[in-house]
């Protein structure tokens, strides 16, 4: 999914969250992560096109799927037990619980729109491939 497509549904989100529970910490940690989540992409980036940056060749390469292989860490779904943990262990707290919503959102939204090859979204999955 596009930077700008996860920037419209993470202000959604985020505004519901804000609506419903009147946590700014909440929705904007959820913001946070639901649209920054896709920094997990520059080590894919680096390692395909070396230790330059070029803004619009790293979202052309991502949206192209251009990598030859990706290791994108954040986007793995056994985070999902690891994120309700800690947001369990601290008590819920805003923050931590805020960038599990966003996190999770933003995984949703990928695995509908991307349709991921199977298992890509598995640390496993990309392991075997």
């Amino acid at each position: 999914m596009r930077v700008e497509h996860h920037a419209a549904v993470s202000t959604l989100i985020s505004g519901l969250l804000l609506g419903l529970t009147g946590s700014w910490p909440l929705a904007l940690a959820s913001f946070i992560s639901g649209v920054l989540m896709d920094v997990d992409h520059m080590p894919d980036y680096f390692i395909q096109f070396g230790l330059r940056f070029d803004a619009q060749e790293f979202f052309r390469a991502s949206y192209e799927r251009e990598y030859k292989k990706v290791f994108i860490l954040l986007h793995s779904w056994e985070w999902l037990f690891i994120g309700v943990l800690a947001s369990w262990w601290s008590g819920w707290n805003p923050w931590i619980t805020g960038l599990l919503l966003g996190w999770l959102q933003h995984m949703i939204f990928d695995q509908w729109v991307n349709r991921p090859r199977h298992m890509g979204y598995f640390f496993l999955g990309r392991w075997r491939a």
